[in-house]
């Protein structure tokens, strides 16, 4: 069940679907199965410490405590403030693409509504059911999540033992896989997609919040590599599907034909319109589960904040009755209705701006937070736990040095004097050696996504129409400008309300009152 909790936000049919070939006819570049195979790998790196981290900072608001504690309390208030604004243009991101999903369903009732007009109805059934904790029943959930794999991987499967005319799958996985010929071509690629790629992916941290629903503390590591291992074969399927369908040098035309719609146009052709109406439906609800979990993924972090008093404490403050962050839920509310009539009065396009706009904002929103939490992590790791080389003298029979094959550090006393332990066998030099291993795997994975943060950052223009150096460096600098003002505060705190600030990045053990939108 924690996988489908965790992927309830991940939405695989947008990204799959959707995001894709979107990302595709914008950028020209058809290498989106390589870029998604590169950040589920990074993402395999980072995993570990975050896990381990989390089992020793206990703290729903995880980026905000981890980098609070590893690295400085006023950088978790920069954190926070980064998390509420990435996770909030995510949902705006959503509010483009709830019409693109639903549209198709309603108009064989001869109804064909306005994007703004579906997006302010499915945000006032979201803040609806937000203010008063209704949520989706898990095993819907993971029913739903079951029917988008199989959907995507049968449509994928039949689209590639159908390519265009002349087209080889081995040929397409060579364009698709290579990022083009050349260094130079290669970074250009990668620079454009490494963004939409790491979108897909947004939601897998959420694991560690739900540590309290597993039965099994030991199930949360798993359950977090099979959503990034899951997600990444979906994705690597999904969108090499199209470009062996259609050809790799057809996929960027006819997606630009066909815009979102060109993988339903191709299932239908090979699998019928019962099986597109099909995935038409599981779209739809995937867009409003993932609407309901970023509003009580944002209403979580406000919580967090005004429970430690960095925000107001009425902004934390719970409805009596149903214990759900209904102030916040308001507050986010009027954000939203404000952010839909504004996009629908400039006239700007649903998916090409909102959606693919949203998203890159908050994917690069995210990817920061993941790139300084896993800074945290090394920072935090060298700072607490012991070289074993250090470790004080035992007495005649006991192992003083750390056993590593557990969650935490415990000395070996079991009497034996050869340096194993009585129930694991794990000698202190296989300790030294996990340790070290460890340390590694968390450096690496803090160099690897900062460098993607760079990667992102340098080429975050090709993802929208319009100046480039406006689009380059605008977005960049508002977060920077929001971290700024986050470590501004957490300062101020530390001057002149020193109890406040001496919560930052608390446990925040039994304080969980938000459930992101899915319940057992």
């Amino acid at each position: 069940m924690l996988v489908a909790l965790a992927m309830v936000a991940v939405t695989p049919m947008t990204v799959a679907v959707v995001i894709t070939v979107t990302v595709i006819a914008q950028t020209g570049v058809i290498a989106m199965p390589a870029a998604f195979a590169v950040v589920a790998v990074v993402l395999a790196l980072f995993v570990p410490g975050y896990l381990k981290m989390s089992r020793e900072i206990d703290n729903p608001s995880a980026f905000y405590a981890f980098i609070a504690r590893g690295l400085h309390p006023a950088a978790g208030v920069a954190a926070a403030l980064v998390a509420l604004v990435s996770y909030w243009a995510l949902l705006v991101g959503l509010f483009g693409v709830i019409g693109q999903a639903t549209a198709p369903l309603v108009e064989p009732l001869g109804v064909r509504p306005h994007w703004a007009v579906t997006a302010v109805v499915a945000v006032l059934l979201v803040t609806g059911l937000a203010s008063v904790k209704l949520s989706l029943p898990g095993v819907v959930v993971l029913v739903a999540l079951v029917l988008d794999v199989v959907w995507i991987v049968v449509t994928a499967v039949v689209l590639m033992v159908h390519p265009a005319e002349g087209t080889a799958v081995a040929a397409g996985a060579v364009r698709a896989f290579s990022f083009g010929d050349g260094p130079v071509v290669l970074l250009s690629a990668l620079f454009a997609t490494v963004l939409p790629a790491f979108l897909g992916f947004v939601g897998f941290e959420t694991t560690v919040v739900y540590r309290d629903r597993a039965r099994d503390e030991r199930t949360v590591p798993r359950a977090t590599v099979v959503v990034v291992a899951t997600l990444g074969v979906l994705y690597v399927l999904g969108a090499f599907a199209p470009i062996v369908a259609t050809g790799p040098d057809g996929v960027v035309a006819a997606a630009r034909e066909h815009g979102p719609e060109l993988v339903f146009v191709l299932a239908e052709t090979h699998l019928g319109a019962a099986w597109v109406a099909f995935g038409r439906v599981l779209f739809a609800f995937g867009v409003v589960a993932a609407m309901i979990s970023f509003t009580l993924t944002v209403a979580l972090y406000a919580y967090g904040l005004a429970r430690d008093g960095v925000l107001p404490s009425a902004v934390g403050r719970l409805s009596p009755r149903t214990q759900a962050p209904a102030r916040a839920a308001m507050a986010l509310l009027v954000l939203n209705l404000l952010a839909i009539g504004g996009a629908a009065y400039l006239g700007l396009d649903p998916v090409g701006h909102l959606l693919l706009g949203g998203g890159a904002v908050g994917a690069l929103g995210v990817l920061t937070l993941l790139a300084a939490t896993a800074v945290a992590i090394v920072v935090h790791r060298r700072r607490t736990q012991p070289d074993p080389d250090d470790a004080p003298a035992a007495p005649a029979g006991f192992d003083a040095k750390p056993e590593f094959d557990g969650p935490g550090y415990r000395a070996k006393g079991d009497g034996s004097a050869d340096g194993t332990s009585g129930s694991g066998g794990v000698t202190a030099a296989d300790g030294a050696g996990r340790k070290s291993a460890a340390g590694t795997l968390a450096v690496v994975a803090a160099v690897a996504l900062v460098a993607l943060l760079v990667l992102g950052v340098w080429r975050f223009d090709a993802l929208l129409d319009g100046p480039v150096m406006l689009l380059r460096w605008s977005v960049p600098i508002g977060f920077v400008v929001v971290a700024a003002t986050g470590v501004a505060y957490g300062l101020w705190l530390r001057r002149n309300r020193p109890r406040v600030y001496d919560r930052i990045g608390g446990t925040g053990r039994g304080t969980r009152p938000v459930d992101h939108g899915v319940r057992s």
